[in-house]
């Protein structure tokens, strides 16, 4: 094997490995790794600054900003049943919560749902939920926006290189 080929096996291997490097610092910098929760809430419930209050049961579904826990936006829809000043109050709440997650067992949401209460459509109402959500949080991963403009860079910067030192060496041989 002569010297020329031995330093471009070198060159091509080096080469390859900066690369490498540089789609793992990328991939570092700038990927994020989140969750989705997918569950039930039970627990109870504490709406229109206390007017109303009771129990919850429903499903529980949205992003988890933590695979361990964390921050959740989601969507919970299911039965209300309480009382509004001694008078029974039941019916079905849908609609976005926003709150903490923690794992998959302790939960604490505030939000805005609205639903059926007492046969009366649509009623607004918001407050706090505090209970135990029971489900699985599947992580997510995925390159950011701006990782995706310094991988496409990445790639342009190897490329470049790549045919500066195919050039030196094809000079080389000369």
């Amino acid at each position: 094997m002569e010297r020329s080929d031995a330093v471009e096996i070198g060159v091509a291997i080096g080469s390859v490995a900066i690369f490498v490097a540089a789609l793992v610092a990328v991939g570092t910098l700038y990927g994020t790794t989140d969750g989705t929760f997918d569950g039930t809430l039970t627990g109870d419930a504490t709406l229109d600054d206390g007017a109303l209050s009771g129990t919850v049961d429903g499903d529980l579904q949205g992003s988890v900003a933590d695979t361990s826990g964390g921050q959740f936006n989601g969507t919970f829809e299911g039965s209300f049943d309480g009382t509004d000043d001694g008078e029974p109050v039941n019916g079905t709440l849908e609609g976005t919560v926003n709150g903490t997650i923690d794992g998959a067992s302790n939960a604490t949401f505030e939000g805005t749902v609205t639903g059926t209460l007492n046969g009366t459509t649509n009623a607004t109402v918001s407050g706090t939920i505090e209970g135990t959500a029971d489900g699985s949080i599947q992580e997510t991963n995925h390159i950011a926006a701006d990782g995706a403009l310094a991988l496409v860079g990445a790639l342009a910067l190897f490329i470049l290189v790549m045919t500066a030192v195919g050039l030196f060496l094809a000079r080389q041989d000369s």
